[in-house]
């Protein structure tokens, strides 16, 4: 897959009249009420639903289909025998050769004028070929994002998403590697030049929108998402069982076809067009909640994965809560996970939903170039997209801890924070509290230890350079010993409490910064100290077992 190739092609106009073409086999209830949801959608776009019964071996959703027809609401087409997903659709489009078309998978819910605006992001240029919409489950059109799915919502919350798509996303658009066929529409000119979905190599199904989009694309064809469009789709009911074989199968069928595929959706997923437009969809819905008044919040600011840091981390989020605080959480985006206690490789497909994702595409764990971090606000679990670049969006991010109500603030644990979130007080005007759980302060490797796993013995500030000086020895390869200790230095007199597990802990910081004579309390409330003088180098101080995130093991 190379780069986009430029279209010469004139303009045309559409045609009046659309088609929605409804594949269908099994699910009577879902099918049902996907039809119901486009007969009711307040919609003024001229359409046509084309229902086509792959055939259903369901006695009852063939006579209703049936009935359907007979009123005049849909137009039935009845395969003989099982033809499989391509063939159906492929039947579906060849009905009105002049007409645009959206596939539409029949577990799906549509609310509003969605034709409208998605025929209006088809035509925004000549050289669009497909739209898809956002969705609760549509791989990377997921909103919320997760690969977790929630339950899917009913007709009158699909109606309330795609309202509020409408109206912080409106007319917003992006780029995407492909179409996602739970309901893609497709423009006539774009089918005609590059041809029907292809069904021998596809069979029943599972990736054939993706080939038709690549071969589009080599066309000069483009694939746009539709942020201000919101669809629901229940996600896998088509191919029940077989859904993770299928996709598995035609995932490595598609990178042999067209080599790239799986760096192309990755960097899709790596720069993220659609994080503001999901995240101005979780800030609508949680400003909602706002405008009712609520108690203040407590930001901690904390790593992420597991570990003795999220377990102290859990413990203090109960603690405020019963003392009446809400709670928000600042996590960094990228996830180490060096202290797991258990396998996280233990999640089901339900992802892939009708786009064939290659496995390879998930971003690693690792920092991104452009650091990010994420509210996670604790008595709304549904709220996943408050997500934002630290430093380019640090004043989205104070708005938005504005808009949650932020009293206070605690530093718990800077990894993979960009030092912005440091100011984070300052601007709120709140006070802050550091806890500190490791030597993460004055140590790149956050635990004392050299190179041989050793207890470092805390040299002079030169030694300790020199034990660190490659960036890759370096929890933040950016950040020298130095430069660590100096912010920490900044750090420490501003802090209204600082507490820490252990005296030692505590004294850490003290002693290799000399700031001036602060309130370093560890966790038994022992009172405040001067900075200690440097322990004997006889060995290490003693440690209550600290990894490098957490307080205990």
């Amino acid at each position: 897959v190379g780069p986009l190739s430029p279209r010469t092609a004139g303009w045309r106009s559409p045609a009046p009249m659309g088609d929605v073409v409804v594949p269908v086999y099994r699910g009577r209830e879902e099918t049902l009420a996907c039809l119901r949801s486009v007969f009711a959608a307040e919609d003024r776009t001229p359409r046509e639903i084309i229902v086509i019964d792959d055939a259903s071996p369901d006695a009852d959703l063939v006579r209703d289909l049936a009935a359907l027809a007979a009123e005049g609401r849909i137009t039935l087409l009845r395969n003989a025998r099982n033809l499989g997903f391509p063939a159906t659709v492929n039947r579906g489009l060849a009905l009105h050769p002049d007409r645009d078309a959206v596939l539409l998978n029949a577990d799906t819910l549509v609310a509003g004028p969605w034709l409208e605006r998605l025929r209006a992001a088809a035509w925004s240029a000549p050289d669009i070929g497909t739209v898809t919409p956002l969705s609760n489950d549509a791989t990377i059109l997921s909103y919320p994002s997760g690969t977790d799915r929630p339950p899917p919502p009913s007709l009158s919350e699909t109606a309330a998403f795609d309202r509020l798509a409408r109206a912080v996303n409106a007319g917003l658009r992006v780029d995407l590697p492909t179409a996602v066929g739970f309901c893609a529409y497709i423009r006539r000119d774009c089918l005609e030049e590059t041809g029907p979905f292809e069904e021998r190599l596809f069979g029943r199904g599972y990736g054939e929108e993706n080939d038709f989009c690549l071969r589009a694309r080599r066309l000069g064809w483009r694939h746009l998402g539709a942020a201000d469009v919101f669809v629901a789709h229940v996600g896998g009911r088509s191919f029940g069982r077989q859904k993770a074989i299928l996709a598995a199968r035609n995932s490595r069928l598609l990178e042999r076809l067209h080599p790239g595929y799986d760096a192309l959706v990755q960097d899709f997923i790596a720069a993220d067009p659609l994080m503001a437009a999901r995240r101005r969809l979780d800030l609508a819905r949680w400003a909602e909640e706002s405008a009712t008044g609520r108690a203040g919040a407590i930001l901690l600011v904390t790593l992420a994965g597991r570990g003795g840091v999220a377990r102290f981390i859990e413990e203090r989020t109960e603690t405020l809560r019963a003392e009446g605080w809400r709670v928000l959480r600042l996590v960094p985006e990228a996830a180490r996970d060096d202290d797991d206690e258990e396998d996280d490789d233990n999640e089901d497909e339900e992802g892939v939903s009708r786009l064939t994702v290659p496995s390879s595409s998930l971003p690693p764990p690792s920092i991104p170039p452009e650091r990010r971090c994420r509210i996670e606000v604790v008595d709304r679990p549904d709220l996943r997209d408050l997500v934002f670049r630290t430093a380019a969006e640090f004043d989205e991010l104070v708005e938005a801890l504005r808009l949650g109500g932020t009293a206070a603030v605690e530093i718990h644990h800077l990894l993979d924070h960009d030092a912005a979130v440091l100011d984070l007080a300052g601007r709120l005007g709140v006070p802050y509290d550091l806890t500190v759980h490791d030597y993460g302060l004055i140590c790149p490797r956050l635990n004392l230890v050299d190179k041989d796993g050793r207890y470092c013995g805390e040299p002079d500030l030169a030694g300790c350079e020199r034990c660190t000086a490659d960036p890759d020895d370096r929890a933040d390869p950016d950040l020298t010993v130095g430069a660590l200790r100096r912010r920490t230095r900044a750090l420490l007199p501003g802090a209204r409490r600082v507490r820490a597990p252990t005296r030692d802990v505590a004294a850490g910081p003290l002693r290799n910064t000399a700031p001036r004579p602060g309130q370093a309390r560890p966790s038994a409330d022992i009172p405040p100290s001067t900075p200690a003088a440097a322990p004997p180098r006889r060995g290490p101080p003693r440690r209550r077992g600290l990894g490098p995130n957490g307080v205990r093991r």
